[in-house]
């Protein structure tokens, strides 16, 4: 029995050492992808006329059509969700953006809620042309840049983005006699409703704010993590730059002659 019980121990000790090896790589992955997108792509950007403004105050040229932008646009998206005594239960989506806000009603008392940024109705960047520039801005930005104009009678104590990862297992039977491909079309769509695994914040969430948080999302099993200013980086991909000197050539597909055109292959 003791032998069980070393066996086992070893095999926590193993698992934890796995883990903690794995948050390092992973660590060490975006620090140099935060040096080399920060440190090196946007300066090579800006040698090209193309700003984005990653962490940045919105300039003051373009700041009336950045307010156009979201009073025709992006209002019409958002939906605050008072976190404590609100009408309605909020269920994050999994992979969404949101924002923390932070509100003072007066000296004493404040409120927290949560303001989804809405990117999956709208583009993440918005692009303005202004003095022979080029200006793109996140949306999340835009949402940041004008939420007086959402909390107008109350003092905007801070502001804090964070996201929500869900378990995304499959469970699939192995003795299932019906539609194979029909079974893991519903198990995707469970996905989504899955058991928070990560909840993916921006630094600086008061700790008692953070703890309500937990609490009221239910995300108290999950691994907290503090991340970057911006989540859902990968969004860079769609980065509207039009300038066909900054992409890589397409590389034209090659014919592989043991396939035939004409063989149908299963």
């Amino acid at each position: 029995m003791a032998l069980h019980k070393l066996n086992l121990l070893n095999k926590v000790d193993e698992s934890e050492d796995v883990l903690y090896k794995a948050q390092q790589l992973v660590e060490a992955q975006q620090n140099r992808f935060g040096k080399v997108f920060t440190g090196r792509l946007i300066p090579l950007l800006k040698e090209n006329n193309v700003n984005l403004l990653f962490n940045e105050p919105i300039p003051a040229s373009i700041a009336d059509r950045v307010s156009d932008y979201f009073y025709s646009q992006v209002l019409a998206f958002l939906q605050p969700i008072d976190l404590v005594g609100g009408k309605k239960q909020f269920f994050p989506e999994n992979n969404r953006l949101y924002f923390l806000v932070n509100l003072g009603l007066d000296k004493k008392k404040e409120r927290s809620v949560i303001l989804n940024i809405p990117s999956n109705q709208l583009p993440r960047f918005f692009s303005v042309n202004e003095g022979g520039k080029q200006y793109i801005i996140f949306l999340d930005d835009i949402v940041r840049y004008n939420l007086d104009k959402i909390f107008k009678t109350e003092e905007i104590k801070g502001c804090y983005s964070f996201k929500i990862t869900r378990d995304a297992e499959l469970e699939l039977k192995d003795d299932y006699d019906g539609d194979v491909q029909e079974q893991i079309e519903k198990q995707l769509l469970k996905r989504d409703l899955g058991l928070a695994t990560r909840f993916l914040h921006q630094p600086g969430i008061p700790l008692r704010i953070l703890h309500l948080v937990e609490d009221k999302l239910g995300v108290l099993g999950s691994s907290v993590v503090e991340g970057g200013f911006y989540h859902n980086l990968k969004d860079l991909m769609g980065l509207p730059v039009g300038i066909p000197s900054l992409k890589y050539t397409k590389w034209p597909p090659l014919a592989n002659r043991q396939i035939s055109a004409d063989r149908i292959y299963i």
